[in-house]
C-alpha cells in the first residue's frame, strides 16, 4: 500500500510542478501548491509518523492561505499594477507558459539524471523520494531565475523547502526538526505577504 502512495505522491508532485511553472494565475498556483503538499505527505508518511507528516500538510495549507489572503486583499487596480492580474483574459497555453514548460522539461531530465547521486549521498532513500526531491529543487530554482514577483519567489522557496524535507525525512525523523521546518514555511509565507503588500503601503504614504 505504501508503494502505491509513494507513486501517487510522485505523480501529484510532477503534475502540480507543471501547473505552477506554466501558470500566471495566483489562484491556480495556490491550488497546485495545496495539492502538492498532499503529494508530499504521501511520500513523507512512509518515513515519518502520520501525525508528523500531517503537520507538513497543515503548515503548507496555512502558508498558502496567508499568501492567498494577501493577494485577495489587493484592489483590482493594485493587482493590475503589480502584475497579479491581466486586463484582458489570457490563454493558459500562451507562449510564455510553453517556454517555461519546455525549460522545466529539460531541467526535469537533468533532475532524473541526478537521482543515482541522491541515492548514493542519502543511503536508504527510495527512487520516488529522490526523484520528487530532485525535481522540486531543480525546477523551483529555474522558476526563481525566471520570475521576480514576491509571490512567485516565495512559492519557489516553499517548493524547494518541501523537496529538501522529502529527502531529509529519510535521515531525520525528529519532531523538533519537523516543527522547525513548519515554522520556516509559515515565516516565508508571512514575509511573502508583507512583500506583496509593501508596494501598496508605499503608494498610500
Amino acid at each position: 500500500m505504501s508503494g502505491y502512495l509513494s507513486i501517487a505522491g510522485l505523480i501529484i508532485i510532477v503534475v502540480t510542478l507543471g501547473g505552477i511553472t506554466a501558470s500566471n494565475n495566483w489562484r491556480f498556483t495556490i491550488l497546485c501548491l495545496s495539492l502538492q503538499y498532499l503529494g508530499c505527505i504521501f511520500l513523507i508518511s512512509k518515513t515519518l509518523p502520520l501525525i508528523l507528516a500531517a503537520s507538513k500538510l497543515i503548515s503548507g495549507w496555512i502558508a498558502g492561505a496567508i499568501l492567498g489572503m494577501a493577494l485577495a486583499g489587493l484592489s483590482t487596480e493594485e493587482s493590475y499594477l503589480l502584475g497579479y492580474a491581466a486586463r484582458t483574459k489570457e490563454s493558459f497555453f500562451r507562449s510564455q507558459s510553453v517556454f517555461r514548460l519546455l525549460i522545466a522539461g529539460m531541467v526535469g531530465l537533468v533532475a532524473i539524471s541526478l537521482v543515482p547521486k541522491f541515492q548514493e549521498f542519502i543511503p536508504g532513500i527510495e527512487f520516488e523520494h529522490s526523484l520528487a526531491s530532485a525535481l522540486m529543487i531543480c525546477i523551483s530554482l529555474i522558476q526563481l531565475s525566471l520570475i521576480s514577483r514576491p509571490f512567485d519567489v516565495v512559492i519557489g522557496l516553499l517548493i524547494i523547502l518541501s523537496g529538501f524535507e522529502i529527502a531529509y525525512s529519510v535521515v531525520e525523523t525528529s519532531a523538533l526538526v519537523i516543527g522547525l521546518l513548519a515554522v520556516v514555511d509559515l515565516g516565508l509565507a508571512l514575509v511573502g505577504a508583507y512583500l506583496i503588500f509593501s508596494p501598496t503601503m508605499e503608494h498610500i504614504e
